[in-house]
């Protein structure tokens, strides 16, 4: 039921969005707007404000935004039909550009409440392979395998794909540079290679979430 009314609530989000982008630029261009709706089918709450009305359906399914002129000849030089190609495109690509929008928006609110995971180490476990190899808390792992380490992603992939076999890490500690091989174990409880160390979570800043990639996620 929760993932119901959180997929519903997204898709309701994503509509919106995406329908107040034609309406906020429509009425920006001046272009007579009929009516604004969110959801289809039968009208379950409605108010009309100045020349628009305003209505909730009832099937959270999509919704619409009526323009004077939109399908067919009109006189009226506030008509969709009658504005030049420029302003028309912009009202049209307004709806899925505000869907990016959102999305970059939901993407921050998400990062900055889960935190952003950094490959610097917060906890070393007593026994396992890290431990006894000497890596220590605050230390910053900056390669395996000679593999570039940016994001822990990169370092837990590159565990899960080594297995049992020794991996050799460069780490940067106190402004040092040095190397450690530690062979990964199998945790039962788990269910995956480990070699015992916790990672720092960190709160994502809007600064972070650029150093962090956000908009190059977005365009790849």
């Amino acid at each position: 039921m929760q993932t119901l009314l959180a997929t519903i609530f997204v898709f309701g989000l994503l509509i919106t969005s995406h329908e107040l982008g034609h309406f906020v630029t429509a009425k920006l261009s001046g272009i007579k707007v009929l009516e604004f709706a969110i959801g289809m089918g039968p009208k379950l709450f409605g108010f009309k404000k100045g020349e628009t009305n305003y209505s909730l359906r009832l099937f959270p399914i999509g919704g619409y935004v009526k323009m004077l002129g939109e399908e067919g000849e009109s006189k009226d030089p506030r008509a969709f039909c009658n504005q030049s190609p420029w302003v028309r495109l912009i009202v049209i690509v307004a709806g899925a550009f505000m869907n990016f929008v959102i999305a970059i928006i939901l993407f921050a609110i998400i990062a900055f409440n889960a935190g952003v995971v950094r490959p610097i180490i917060s906890e070393v476990e007593v026994g396992y392979p890290a431990y006894n190899a000497g890596i220590k808390v605050n230390d910053k792992i900056i390669e395996v395998n000679n593999k570039k380490v940016r994001t822990w992603e990169d370092f837990i992939l590159e565990i899960a794909e080594n297995r049992e076999q020794p991996i050799n890490l460069t780490i940067k500690r106190d402004g040092d540079i040095k190397k450690f091989s530690v062979t990964p174990v199998y945790s039962e409880e788990r269910g995956k290679y480990v070699i015992g160390i916790v990672p720092t979570v960190q709160k994502a800043g809007i600064l972070l979430l650029y150093q962090r990639g956000l908009i190059r996620r977005f365009l790849q």
